[in-house]
């Protein structure tokens, strides 16, 4: 049996790639389930990700699998209310929806299409399609990209990860979203790339680190009320 606070503001979504699935952790190590559930809370952290997904695709690939529907009907959620069933729909459960993607599309060759300014036309795109539907600015919170080990993942240079970091900051600036700059403080974690799990996805310490991490940037979820259970 699961327990989820289901009032208004407590809970988290988070769209991303396979370091928000998760990767080589459990589904109780990965970085939002540490910050949602700080202090033991049980909020309900719902994780629309998917291992090897772009920016270029996340608004294609399967675009269901990112609706609040699909969340609630694969975890458990079906009697709860919905407010819509679009893309993207904001729900006053969730105090804040946050972005975690990019890695992939630098990973990937460069060449026509994969580029810093379609990046930004395409990461644009997403933010308006959530501001469109009901979120405002100030409930998205964007992480911009990791420290990659380059010697295991060659396309993924520092220079090159600058570059897309540079682009998420101008989006973030655009909407007057808060960037939590997780590449920074990774250099304050000693040997980060080398205690990864392959060069990339993090091992579950360093999920709980950033779960910590990111409750000083953003605060930590409130207490606002009963929570539900469910089977």
């Amino acid at each position: 049996m699961a327990s989820y606070n289901l009032n208004a503001g407590s809970n988290i979504i988070v769209f991303g790639d396979s370091l928000t699935e998760g990767a080589g952790v459990t589904s109780t190590q990965v970085w939002h389930y540490i910050y949602a559930n700080l202090n033991a809370k049980g909020w309900y952290n719902a994780k629309t990700s998917q291992s090897g997904r772009t920016l270029q695709t996340l608004n294609t690939n399967s675009p269901a699998n990112n609706s609040l529907q699909y969340v609630r009907t694969n975890n458990a959620l079906t009697t709860l209310p919905v407010q819509a069933d679009g893309f993207y729909a904001y729900d006053p459960l969730f105090a804040y929806a946050f972005f975690s993607i990019g890695i992939n599309d630098v990973l990937q060759s460069a060449g026509v299409g994969n580029t810093t300014a379609n990046f930004i036309t395409e990461f644009t795109a997403e933010i308006n399609l959530l501001i469109s539907n009901g979120w405002s600015a100030s409930k998205i919170k964007v992480l911009n990209l990791t420290q990659v080990n380059v010697d295991l993942w060659a396309t993924a240079t520092s220079v090159r990860i600058a570059s897309y970091n540079a682009a998420v900051a101008t989006v973030c600036t655009t909407f007057g979203i808060q960037l939590i700059d997780i590449n920074t403080w990774q250099n304050t974690q000693p040997n980060w790339t080398a205690n990864t799990l392959d060069g990339l996805h993090w091992s579950a310490s360093q999920h709980a680190a950033l779960g910590n991490y990111v409750a000083s940037q953003v605060g930590q979820l409130s207490f606002r009320g009963k929570k539900v259970s469910f089977v």
